[in-house]
């Protein structure tokens, strides 16, 4: 069989080559206002339609660009004049390089050096302990040095700077040039390996292959050069001060502003309004997007970046990226008050509604779903108590920044009248986050059952963006959940009951709030199931991760506990899970019957200190509000590199909530009448 070399990698990756009209699509980019020009390129992937010549600067660029292609022909004879050049956009180049990286396992061959060695053991010959094999390499602090330094010369121009190549073809000084220009120098490497094998069986006596640390090279350089890249949010103004010294923060912006225009029609929560990848490379094979944690544990591509994240093909998921801007008071105020409320309070067990049953030769399944309809009587009483609650927890912190319900909390319509009431009335509050259970019904039609969240982002008590994502992971309920929850009324013990949920969308969507945080948010299974969302959590690694569960009490001993921890080690995310306060009731009856203790624990809330904390609610108390502090950190690649400009969200306070004139739980739906 043929084996699969770095070229193929490439040409996979980019089939039309670099040479393309994108380079000209970031030329107009930094000196022009390109949103007209980019709203093309976005719709069509294809750049075709751009006018080369209304370019400013082209022929001055077109010259430049000729020059260093003769450079690079007579290095490189064999390759198609497309792939001479490296990418000009340092997103392009992060693909290519994470792509082989990753598959030929070449970046677990790299360490960060040490300044001194031990003194081997007395036992161990001095010339034994000191060898380390070829294959493995050691990073220079001077290399590390270099490809900062040239990162951040990248960041701070269009395009790497290849101005004097034609000076370096008349004065004949070629080589100087290239050893000169890192980006270039080691680009030409990887054109000399183009048909070599991407895996490489490497004996612990031989050199690594010349194009592994080029890529290592090139990977960390088009890294730095993408710093800040997703976190600066643009406003739509001609006059924005969203030009940073970085085209590339601006070219990002671009995209982002593109697709951050809110919804119209209040009902449609299901609109894309995020970018899912930077890179024009094929959106098959991978993806890019910004990052806000770097992976401080294990040897992984996740901790070998600090800016951007290569994410899997979009078959496998679709990962959106938005950023909002932010108040200027609520960028000086480093606390952020989160409302928890458990709802639903009560669920009976005719709430599982079994819907359809396997034949007699088949396995002994069964498919169940929540049968809970909302009413208009039980949603005004319902949006009543919410405004009681957030009334009280205003009372008691001032200002609340964020409310949260957990897994199939209330419908599609509830949450539109909550987005509405919080609008209207709590203009303060930056963005909800809620576990949603059907479609909204158009007239003339059912309703369709759904599992999802959504997440609606307000400023000044305007709606700026909303998303809906579904579950990813259907729900098996087995015989040992039936009988903790007692729920062998509705459902048949010796059978296994799956969820009645259709798996058809897979997405994520990963919001920057107040300018430097990331959030998003997991539904039960995908909390616990590594694909395909918490793959992706970990690349990206999120400040805040907010896990909806309809489950029991929220102990360390239980598996959200677990799953909580890996992100919170790995990437560092801080992670809050919550479940409604109805199972945990059930599931703490049938623990009194066995003899286990009764918990009030509805929430569990771990970050990058190693310490779990359980949320209780207090008896005659209704929600709690938590109170989250930033605290600076560093991150380090494996390689050794720093990057001072990550945060954690860590737990400062909670306290207990009332709604006034609420002595009685809301109703759920008609659970009531169940």
């Amino acid at each position: 069989m043929k084996e699969y070399t770095i070229g193929q990698v490439i040409e996979t990756l980019f089939p039309v080559g670099f040479l393309w009209k994108q380079h000209f699509y970031w030329r107009k980019a930094k000196f022009e206002d390109a949103s007209e020009l980019l709203k093309n390129v976005i719709k069509t992937r294809n750049p075709k339609n751009i006018d080369i010549k209304s370019f400013n600067g082209y022929k001055d660029y077109k010259d430049q660009h000729d020059s260093a292609i003769k450079i690079s022909k007579k290095f490189s004879k064999c390759i198609k004049n497309k792939y001479l050049l490296p990418p000009c956009s340092p997103f392009d180049l992060f693909a290519i390089t994470s792509k082989i990286l990753q598959d030929s396992g070449a970046y677990h061959h790299f360490e960060a050096s040490y300044e001194s060695k031990v003194q081997p053991f007395d036992h161990l010959q001095s010339g034994v302990a000191a060898h380390q094999p070829e294959k493995v390499e050691y990073i220079k602090n001077s290399d590390i040095k270099e490809w900062v330094e040239f990162g951040k010369k990248w960041k701070k121009i269009w395009i790497f700077p290849l101005f004097n190549a034609d000076l370096a073809i008349k004065n004949g000084d070629i080589n100087a040039f290239i050893e000169k220009n890192i980006i270039f120098k080691n680009w030409l490497i990887l054109l000399d390996s183009w048909n070599e094998p991407l895996f490489a069986q490497v004996k612990s006596e031989e050199a690594q292959p010349s194009w592994w640390k080029a890529a290592f090279a090139l990977h960390a350089i088009s890294d730095r050069a993408s710093a800040d890249v997703g976190f600066k949010a643009p406003d739509g103004t001609k006059n924005s001060k969203i030009e940073h010294t970085s085209p590339w923060c601006k070219l990002a912006n671009l995209i982002l502003l593109e697709f951050a225009s809110p919804n119209v029609d209040p009902e449609d929560i299901s609109n894309k309004s995020y970018v899912e990848s930077l890179s024009f490379a094929d959106r098959d094979t991978i993806n890019v997007l910004p990052k806000s944690l770097t992976a401080q544990l294990g040897c992984t591509m996740r901790g070998l970046s600090h800016n951007l994240a290569a994410l899997p093909p979009r078959g496998k998921i679709r990962v959106g990226w938005t950023c909002l801007r932010a108040k200027t008071a609520l960028k000086r105020n480093p606390v952020f008050n989160l409302l928890v409320v458990p709802y639903p309070y009560s669920i009976r067990s005719r709430n599982f509604h079994p819907v359809d049953l396997s034949g007699k030769h088949g396995p002994r399944w069964g498919k169940f779903t929540l049968d809970v309809m909302p009413n208009d009587r039980e949603d005004t009483e319902f949006i009543i108590f919410m405004q009681n609650l957030l009334l009280e927890a205003n009372k008691q912190l001032t200002n609340i920044h964020a409310v949260v319900l957990p897994e199939l909390a209330v419908s599609r319509r509830t949450a539109i009248r909550l987005t509405q009431t919080i609008m209207s009335q709590h203009s303060n509050v930056e963005f909800l986050c809620i576990g949603v259970r059907e479609h909204m019904n158009k007239p003339g039609k059912m309703a369709t059952r759904s599992n999802g969240a959504y997440l609606a982002f307000f400023n000044n008590g305007k709606k700026v963006q909303d998303f809906f994502h579904q579950k990813h992971h259907r729900w098996r309920v087995d015989e040992s959940q039936i009988n903790e929850y007692d729920l062998a009324p509705s459902l048949d013990p010796s059978r296994i009951w799956w969820e009645d949920l259709r798996v058809v969308n897979r997405c994520l969507p990963f919001i920057v709030i107040r300018n430097k945080w990331t959030v998003t948010s997991l539904i039960c299974e995908d909390l616990a199931r590594n694909d395909p969302a918490r793959s992706v959590v970990e690349a990206i690694g999120p400040n805040l991760v907010i896990s909806l569960l309809m489950d029991g009490p929220q102990i360390t001993s239980r598996w959200s506990s677990r799953y909580a921890t890996v992100l919170a080690e790995d990437p560092g995310s801080s992670v809050l899970s919550v479940s409604s306060f109805g199972l945990i009731e059930r599931s703490n009856a049938m623990r009194q019957q066995r003899g286990l203790p009764h918990s009030n624990s509805f929430a569990l809330w771990r970050d990058d200190t190693g310490i779990t904390q359980e949320i209780e609610l207090d008896p005659g108390n209704h929600a709690v509000a938590m109170s989250l502090i930033e605290y600076p950190i560093s991150d380090y690649t494996f390689d050794g590199r720093r990057d001072n400009r990550s945060v954690s969200l860590r737990l400062k306070s909670v306290r207990q909530i009332k709604s006034k004139d609420h002595e009685k739980y809301p109703p759920w739906g008609s659970s009531t009448h169940s």
